[in-house]
């Protein structure tokens, strides 16, 4: 319910929209397959940075209540909408000083998929993060 009053000003922008639909299946839903596919990790380490086990997102990748927990990732996958495939799994590698010269990956193995999130739309929308 939270996830729905913030505002998105992303969320209706085409390219942005395009540059994440591969990481829904044909219901719609986000599925913890095409998000560990589209960031270059397996499903175990996708599971590890959600705090669950990998034969729990193997048996329900796409469950409504995963839904929230993989938000972040579809956020941070709007950079696509910019960066080719290469670029992305190289930005996502790149250490930044605006996550304490953590990478991306590090810093989301580390609990902080929504500040890696919120630095990604920062980028997006020119905004100082």
């Amino acid at each position: 319910e939270v996830a729905r009053a913030l505002p998105d000003p992303l969320g209706e922008v085409r390219k942005v929209i395009a540059a994440t639909k591969d990481l829904r299946n044909t219901q719609g839903r986000l599925s913890a397959n095409l998000v560990a596919d589209a960031f270059g990790i397996t499903v175990s380490e996708l599971a590890r940075h959600l705090g669950m086990k990998r034969q729990t997102l193997c048996k329900s990748p796409a469950t409504a209540p995963l839904q929230r927990a993989l938000r972040p990732y579809e956020r941070i996958a709007r950079l696509r909408s910019t960066l080719s495939h290469p670029e992305f799994i190289a930005w996502l590698g790149r250490p930044i000083w605006d996550l304490d010269g953590r990478s991306p990956l590090e810093a989301i193995a580390s609990g902080h998929a929504e500040a890696v999130a919120d630095y990604a739309e920062d980028s997006l929308l020119g905004t100082p993060s």
